[in-house]
């Protein structure tokens, strides 16, 4: 049964945007979906799995894992998916074509077009290896940025405390960019374009963080150098964390 949370936010949708989604698979416990049957899980061997009890289960053959964790073991991040393993759903729901999928990569939210569609022809996935992938969502219409916004804000599960409101009004109407910025680990990181502070979001492994003059603490970052382009966080990300930044650029 899909989560009743996720529903519960879909529902609060504008009856008009909510009308457009035709295809739901939240991945976070099962593999159940809203859509057009079936869908298929293989791997060929036995692997294992992080639990919400913080311990490592063994899962059989062609079983998905659900994996929770790394720090926090309340926090659920998707089906793991790495070479050897296929997830596929029916041809019929046609996942692959232009209208927009939205997505989820260790809890950072994804779309296409600004992303490449993560399934084929035969509703295959061959996007992304070694992530935790979730709430898969497709749309029967190219949905504008602000549609896309509203479907990701009610599909990932944060505190609404932890989502910063910007700190000023974009001044100026610039290219929309959604990248991983360039450092993988540690906590200074570099944009490719010159950002509207205004519009600066910048996400942790789906956690949205907080903007700062200086001295950042966990969960919050500055903005600085050459463009504004200097990211600077207030704690370390290593390796298996994901970095991501939306903006407009200046």
């Amino acid at each position: 049964m899909l989560q009743l949370w996720t529903i519960a936010n879909l529902l609060k949708l504008n009856y008009t945007l909510r009308k457009k989604i035709t295809f739901y698979a939240t991945l976070l416990d099962n593999l159940d979906f809203m859509g057009i049957d079936g869908v298929t899980f293989l791997r060929a061997s036995t692997s294992t799995a992080i639990r919400r009890d913080s311990f490592v289960h063994a899962v059989a053959v062609n079983v998905p894992r659900f994996q929770y964790g790394p720090t926090n073991f309340e926090l659920n991040l998707g089906i793991a998916l790495t070479s050897g393993e296929t997830l596929s759903f029916a041809v019929e729901n046609v996942l692959h074509n232009s209208n927009t999928l939205i997505w989820f990569e260790d809890r950072a939210p994804k779309s296409t077009p600004t992303q490449s569609n993560p399934f084929n022809s035969s509703g295959v996935w061959v996007g992304n290896l070694n992530f935790h992938i979730s709430h898969i969502c497709k749309a029967d219409a190219v949905l504008s940025n602000g549609e896309i916004n509203q479907i990701q804000a009610a599909l990932l599960d944060v505190p609404p405390q932890v989502i910063p409101t910007p700190p000023s009004s974009v001044a100026n109407i610039g290219t929309f960019v959604t990248e991983t910025p360039s450092g993988g680990t540690g906590t200074v990181f570099t944009l490719s374009q010159n950002p509207d502070l205004g519009s600066l979001l910048v996400s942790w492994s789906g956690l949205w963080m907080k903007r700062v003059a200086s001295a950042p603490a966990e969960l919050q970052f500055t903005a600085g150098g050459t463009g504004n382009r200097t990211i600077t966080l207030g704690s370390s990300v290593v390796a298996g964390q994901n970095i991501v930044a939306q903006y407009v650029t200046a």
